[in-house]
């Protein structure tokens, strides 16, 4: 509490778990109370709509922009703020060269005589965050005044913050959601080194950002087979080289072995001698040999019989000869 005080400059605190405020200035002049952190990523209660330890006293303009995580947490040269005048509209904030940051956001509604944007980078990934893998920074962005409508952020990276087997068409930006990162509709831009997310402006407002990768696929599951095994009690597995029991086998392998190599042991039974099976009609391979031996008896019958005929002339002649021979 400052009463009467003159020229006081409040900066790079923390208010937290104060029962009824966190400042309260009496009477007086010149005070300023910026760049603080008060329990709360969307500021102070009081002159604002956030849940932190009141300010009372002091204008908001003496109050923003605060600090969105503690001093220690932030890199305080990446504080960032903007504040909105129009009702409606695209509103943007640019804060490219603090944090690496663009927020645009689109048909959002006044819900207060003046919106605010206050954005600002972790040092390191959050405490109690869950990692994220191949993080490239953490985020904070508090919005007061504001609601409803679309924003659309976007995040800058260095060549030299990539870390090692990075693949930057992967890159996304995520949202901590009850616990867990989940991905922004968007893309990322190589060539320019930036990644673009689309999120609701109520949504984003307090919520933790982060720009990575998504997590790795989880590892594929075993094959059918293999569960198959494990979820039969008593069952062995089978040993090396050896092919795996059929699915609702429930005999050991050594048995079923022996009984196979019993019964390639036995000798076959041979069938008896007998007419085929069927009903005794002939066969088509048979009836159709049958039919192409008829045809070419038909074929060949006409030069058979001109033989035929030949040789019965010929005979003729060779009885005739013989006669005049005999005479």
């Amino acid at each position: 509490e400052l009463v009467r005080a003159l020229g006081a400059d409040l900066e790079a605190n923390r208010f937290e778990g104060n029962l009824h405020f966190g400042l309260r200035v009496v009477g007086g002049e010149r005070i300023a109370a910026r760049r603080n952190f008060w329990g709360d990523v969307r500021g102070p209660a009081g002159a604002f709509a956030g849940a932190g330890d009141a300010v009372l006293g002091l204008a908001p303009e003496a109050v923003a922009p605060w600090l969105p995580a503690p001093a220690d947490e932030l890199m305080l040269s990446s504080l960032a703020a903007i504040t909105l005048e129009a009702p409606r509209g695209r509103l943007k904030l640019d804060a490219t060269d603090r944090l690496g940051l663009t927020l645009e956001i689109y048909d959002a509604e006044r819900s207060a005589p003046q919106g605010l944007v206050v954005a600002a980078r972790y040092a390191r990934r959050p405490e109690g965050a869950p990692p994220l893998p191949r993080a490239l920074g953490f985020y904070a962005i508090a919005v007061e005044g504001l609601k409803g409508g679309t924003a659309v952020l976007t995040l800058f990276y260095r060549e030299e913050d990539q870390p090692p087997g990075l693949d930057p068409t992967k890159l996304r930006i995520f949202v901590l959601r009850d616990g867990a990162w989940a991905p922004l509709p968007g893309r990322a831009d190589p060539e320019l080194r930036r990644v673009v997310g689309e999120i609701p402006l109520d949504e984003l407002d307090g919520r933790l950002i982060g720009l990575g990768m998504p997590p790795e696929a989880q590892a594929p599951q075993a094959p059918q087979e293999q569960q198959e095994q494990q979820k039969q009690p008593g069952q062995q597995p089978p040993s090396p080289g050896e092919p795996p029991a059929e699915a609702g086998d429930h005999e050991p392998r050594s048995q079923r072995q022996q009984q196979d190599d019993a019964s390639l042991a036995a000798p076959s039974p041979i069938p008896p001698p007998g007419p085929p099976k069927g009903d005794g009609a002939p066969s088509g391979a048979l009836m159709g040999l049958l039919g192409l031996a008829l045809g070419m008896g038909l074929a060949l019958l006409p030069f058979a019989l001109v033989a035929l005929e030949r040789w019965r002339l010929v005979r003729a002649l060779g009885r005739g000869v013989a006669r005049l021979l005999h005479l």
